[in-house]
């Protein structure tokens, strides 16, 4: 495990996340628009052709895990996956972001995905799912995944 910043973390899960397309023998095509650091998509940015989307969140927070030394610590933060959906048909937008929250779950560990994660990473852990309701006058559902990345920091890194 090497040095790792929040960017970089944000970024090898939004590359695992990419990797979810109907080609690559998943349920949905969501891995075609992953955006980073967007906590909201409007609902005309859905179309027939790109119902679906995933956003990547780091909510802001860094707690020390462990004093590795003087100047290094492991920091454990939470990590949001967001999944958007707008339904063709509003009945069944539950299971629509239920094989969205699947495909996710299955890029983030299948054991072929990137690389990158696991190794600037000491760990990463799902910690659970959970639909959003609706904001008022919009159509478009989402869900919501948790994680929890566990990585090491040099605190005396100089630029």
């Amino acid at each position: 495990m090497t040095n790792a910043t929040v960017v970089q973390i944000v970024d090898a899960i939004a590359l695992r996340l990419a990797a979810i397309t109907q080609d690559n023998g998943y349920a949905t095509n969501a891995g075609a628009r992953v955006y980073k650091g967007r906590e909201h998509i409007g609902d005309d940015e859905f179309s027939p052709e790109a119902p679906d989307a995933l956003t990547v969140l780091w909510d802001g927070e860094q707690k020390i895990s462990e004093l590795v030394g003087c100047a290094t610590v492991n920091l454990a933060g939470d990590f949001a996956i967001v999944a958007w959906l707008m339904p063709q048909d509003p009945t069944t937008s539950a299971a629509a972001i239920d094989a969205i929250v699947r495909d996710a779950k299955r890029a983030l560990f299948r054991a072929d995905a990137d690389p990158t994660l696991t190794t600037i990473t000491s760990g990463f852990e799902y910690m659970g799912a959970y639909m959003v309701p609706r904001l008022d006058g919009l159509r478009s559902a989402r869900a919501a995944l948790e994680l929890r990345v566990t990585w090491r920091d040099a605190l005396d890194t100089t630029p």
